[in-house]
C-alpha cells in the first residue's frame, strides 16, 4: 500500500469516528420519545401528567367496551399486541387476553401472555390488578383470561394492562 492511499484511509477513519461521534451525541442529548409516536418529551409532559392521573385507578366502566380480543395459543398476535404496547401505542385501549401467567416470585411483575407450540418461548405483556394484594393474582403458569385497560405507570414511561380483581379469570 502507497503513502498516498494510507493517508486517504486513515483520513477516511478519522471522518467516520466523526460522524459516529456526532450521531451518539446527539441521541444523548435529544429529548425522549414518549411512546414511539415521533413526539419529544417537551411536546408530552402536559398529557403524561394527565395519563399518570388516569393510570391511578381503572373502573368497570373503563373495561367495557373490548378494543382487542387475543385467543389462547395466538403467540403471533400476542406479539403484535405487546410490541405495541411497549411502544406506547395502545394506550387507553382495552385489551382481553386468553393466555398463560408468567411470574418469577415475591416481588416481580405478573405477564399474561402466550407460550409458542414449538419450544419454551413465552411473549406476554405486564399486568397489574387494581388494588390487588398478592393473593389475588394468579399463579405462574396458570391459564387466566384478563380483560384490562393500557395504561402508563407512574412514571409515564412505562406501559402495563391495568385491571380489576373480577376481571382476572381463571380457567
Amino acid at each position: 500500500m502507497n503513502k498516498k492511499t494510507m493517508i486517504i484511509g486513515c483520513v477516511a477513519a478519522v471522518v467516520m469516528i466523526g460522524v459516529a461521534i456526532a450521531i451518539i451525541v446527539a441521541n444523548v442529548n435529544k429529548e425522549p420519545n414518549y411512546g414511539g409516536n415521533g413526539e419529544t418529551g417537551a411536546a408530552k409532559d402536559k398529557e403524561l401528567d394527565e395519563e399518570k392521573i388516569e393510570s391511578a385507578t381503572v373502573t368497570p366502566d373503563d373495561l367495557k367496551k373490548i378494543d382487542e380480543t387475543i385467543e389462547f395459543g395466538d403467540f403471533d398476535a400476542q406479539h403484535t399486541l405487546s410490541k405495541a404496547i411497549q411502544n406506547g401505542e395502545k394506550l387507553g385501549k382495552v385489551v382481553k387476553i386468553d393466555g398463560t401467567v408468567s411470574h418469577f416470585g415475591k416481588g416481580m411483575s405478573y405477564n399474561i401472555g402466550q407460550k409458542k407450540e414449538e419450544g419454551n418461548q413465552f411473549i406476554g405483556t405486564t399486568f397489574t390488578i387494581e388494588d390487588g394484594a398478592e393473593e389475588d393474582y394468579p399463579a405462574d403458569g396458570d391459564h387466566v383470561v384478563i380483560t384490562g385497560i393500557i395504561k402508563a405507570d407512574d412514571s409515564g414511561l412505562v406501559y402495563t394492562i391495568k385491571t380489576l380483581k373480577a376481571y382476572v379469570e381463571k380457567k
